[in-house]
């Protein structure tokens, strides 16, 4: 007896539930979507999907892997399966693996960036936008940009929340367990009032690296601005 398994991918769009086609294959087949994931879905993702294949990955790998490739699955999982050819099953994937084999640097990165400010280290701070003006196609200004814009404004979802607790952070604010402690710090450098400026600062330095306000403005110098502003 002959068959035939019919399967229509539509991609790149959200398809019209209106037409005829989809109502024919709901009814005759199944429909399955697949939405793109969130920012902050993609690092517990990582942590499933290595699993899932029997390795293991430390959180702070897992976040910058999720925040320097984004949403793009088919290229983290080209990542990942690069990092499971060179990294033994049974050890877990470190931030160094994550380093020497898809070149984030464990040193030069935009946690460590946030981390540092958090914690006021200015001369860290400014090493580090040093780095990334050296390194403009490493660390792409819409990248460390939408990173801080990320941290920020849970810092500011931070200052609202009652239960401050490590278990009610991670639900809240959408991190591993193992980065709350870092949300603490930051909230207590940052109030409520500067944490509000911090994002009219990100906001403005967004719109100047988009030539806006700003003339022939280079993405480290709009950096070093921005850190400074943040910090004093």
């Amino acid at each position: 007896m002959r068959s035939t398994v019919l399967v229509l991918a539509y991609k790149h769009g959200k398809f019209d539930k209106r037409r005829k086609v989809y109502k024919v294959a709901q009814k005759a087949g199944m429909v399955l979507e697949s939405p793109k994931l969130y920012d902050d879905k993609i690092a517990p993702w990582i942590n499933t999907f290595l699993k899932d294949r029997g390795w293991r990955i430390h959180p702070q790998a897992a976040a910058m892997m999720a925040e320097y490739l984004g949403a793009d699955l088919s290229k983290v999982v080209n990542e990942l399966e690069k990092l499971m050819l060179n990294v033994r099953k049974e050890q877990e994937i470190s931030v160094q693996d994550i380093e020497r084999n898809i070149g984030i640097s464990k040193d030069f990165n935009v946690f460590e960036l946030t981390t540092a400010l958090a914690k006021r280290d200015a001369a860290k701070a400014f090493r580090i936008v040093d780095y990334f003006a050296a390194n403009p196609r490493s660390n792409p200004m819409p990248v460390v940009l939408g990173a801080m814009g990320g941290y920020f404004t849970k810092v500011l979802k931070y200052h609202y929340l009652t239960d401050k607790s490590p278990q009610a952070l991670s639900r809240e604010l959408g991190v591993h367990p193992f980065f709350t402690r870092e949300y603490d710090i930051a909230a207590r450098t940052f109030n409520r009032r500067k944490t509000f400026d911090i994002m009219a600062h990100l906001r403005a330095c967004d719109l100047k690296s988009k030539g806006l306000n700003a003339v022939n403005a280079e993405p480290g110098d709009l950096l070093k601005e921005l850190v400074y502003k943040i910090l004093y």
